[in-house]
């Protein structure tokens, strides 16, 4: 397998994690705006949390999920936007899910939560892809390497 292929296919494998996540995640901040209880009910969970300031963090909460989980998906700013998104899922883990651990489901366990940040870490490092709009629009040209003479 050619270098070419290992990049377009290790590309495909970085899209199909970065849609179903992105997605994934933008419709779960989607719900903490515009679900049954909306943002207020999400504030009120927070409160109850005792998260301080819980009106702003869960704007910032839910603005984060929705707007970056759909930049994740596209693949924009994809090592910027993962950022906020593995601190939004790490905070999770140690507030909503802190006292449950693997396969509890009452409440629920963190594994979901502390998969999407390392996820969104991993990202960190492995950047969007070529499949993506951060390759379309800043793909680096090789280097022209010139001979010198000694």
């Amino acid at each position: 397998m050619t270098l070419e292929t290992k990049d377009r296919v290790a590309s495909a494998g970085l899209l199909l994690i970065r849609v179903f996540i992105g997605l994934g995640l933008a419709a779960h901040g989607w719900g903490k705006f515009f679900g049954e209880q909306g943002i207020s009910g999400f504030a009120g969970f927070l409160e109850k949390l005792g998260v301080p300031s819980p009106q702003v963090a869960a704007y910032l909460s839910a603005s984060t999920e929705l707007v970056g989980g759909l930049l994740i998906a596209i693949g924009l700013l994809t090592r910027l936007v993962a950022v906020p998104l593995a601190f939004n899922m790490f905070v999770a883990v140690v507030t909503v899910h802190r006292s449950s651990y693997f396969l509890s489901n009452d409440p629920p366990g963190m594994e979901y939560a502390l998969n999407l940040g390392v996820i969104f870490l991993a990202l960190v490092f492995t950047g969007a892809g070529r499949f993506s709009v951060d390759y379309a629009l800043f793909r680096r040209k090789p280097a022209v390497v010139t001979p010198t003479v000694a």
